[in-house]
């Protein structure tokens, strides 16, 4: 290599470098875009100089790809760039450059590489591809350090913002459609047994620890529903009952909170369950390689600590299985789709007088190997 194209190099090395702390001190799109051009002069630089220049192309690209998932929104762009990243701090570790580094520089490029997993996972779940998005997380190591007390921190629902309705089933559990039939024969009543779906539209699922609004003014039958959520990993498209278990992402807790006099004063459900924060969600996602299929967990709710429900989600009417044969026999159901699975019998309206929810009150809905979902009525 002769000495001019070295120093040109080393310019181009430092120009890139000082762009990319530029980017990550204050996310300076102007930096950003300057580094889009000289990309290709990288790649070039990268292929004539030895492995050492490995770590110049990998903090120029993870720098591009944190830009493409937070400023430009092209994730197919941030998980090439993030991809490559990666591969090359990997090398970039077994160089001789790096084996003469101090144990906290060796640390920082480890931390880099961790990064460049993340938004590869994070840019695949901005694609729906949830199922890649795991194997990309599941390359961090879980001993890596540096994890954060869960007190020290704010849990959003797992999907704060679903982008679909999330899919429905009224009735799934037989003491509950007694109930429910008690409360009102003409809303409740089953002519058959098909499988009851309906829709629930969220702005923004409720966190753990988070509230439900009263809505005063609107409902004055205000209640509560624990159910088990299904999350859907990948597009599901005239699916066999058998074959159910491949789709599934995972499980949460969902409480189906319901305005009962919006609900039975319509002929759809979509009202009186659709109000802004009638959809709690959490606490956590758990990946369905943690739960035996088809899930045979103990779900119940409290109401200020009082038991109200109790049951387990292999009592089930419609199965998760014929839930996705049913639906998908005549339409496709996106990577991300939640599916909340009905509620057992003890929900306020299966009381003789009703019970239903008032300002202060807490609902906690527990699933077995999920956690507890617990929300404040204000």
């Amino acid at each position: 290599m002769n000495n001019d194209y070295a120093a040109q190099a080393a310019r181009h090395t430092r120009r890139v470098l000082e762009l990319s702390s530029q980017y990550l001190r204050g996310h300076s799109e102007a930096a950003c875009e300057t580094l889009e051009t000289l990309w290709a002069q990288t790649q070039t630089y990268s292929d004539n100089r030895c492995d050492a220049y490995a770590g110049v192309l990998a903090a120029h690209a993870h720098t591009l790809a944190l830009w493409h998932v937070n400023e430009a929104y092209n994730p197919e762009k941030a998980i090439s760039l993030a991809s490559l990243a990666a591969e090359r701090y990997t090398e970039y570790q077994q160089s001789d450059t790096v084996r003469a580094q101090s144990e906290d520089e060796r640390r920082t490029l480890q931390l880099y590489l961790w990064q460049t997993q993340l938004i590869c996972a994070y840019a695949h779940s901005m694609r729906d591809n949830m199922f890649d998005a795991l194997e990309w997380l599941q390359k961090i190591p879980a001993e890596r350090g540096g994890a954060v007390p869960l007190a020290d921190v704010e849990l959003l629902a797992p999907i704060p913002r679903p982008r679909q309705d999330v899919v429905c089933l009224g009735m799934n559990y037989r003491d509950h459609a007694e109930e429910s039939a008690r409360y009102s024969a003409d809303a409740f009543t089953k002519d058959s047994a098909a499988a009851v779906y309906f829709s629930k539209r969220v702005s923004e699922a409720g966190k753990p620890g988070g509230v439900i609004p009263r809505h005063a003014g609107l409902t004055d039958r205000l209640d509560y529903e624990a159910e088990l959520a299904v999350v859907l990993g990948k597009a599901a498209r005239d699916v066999k009952a058998a074959d159910a278990a491949d789709y599934i992402f995972g499980y949460t807790v969902l409480n189906d909170v319901s305005a009962r006099d919006l609900q039975t004063g319509h002929k759809q459900w979509y009202f009186g369950k659709s109000l802004d924060g009638f959809t709690p969600m959490g606490p956590v996602l758990v990946t369905a390689d943690e739960i035996a299929y088809p899930p045979a967990l103990e779900i119940t709710s409290h109401v200020n600590g009082e038991l109200r429900q109790k049951s387990n989600t292999a009592l089930l009417i419609t199965s998760i299985g014929q839930i996705l044969e049913e639906l998908t026999a005549g339409m496709t159901l996106l990577p991300g789709t939640i599916i909340a699975t009905g509620t057992p019998a003890g929900v306020g309206m299966g009381f003789d007088p009703p019970r239903f929810l008032q300002s202060g009150d807490t609902v906690e809905c527990t699933i077995e190997g999920i956690g507890t979902l617990r929300s404040t009525v204000i």
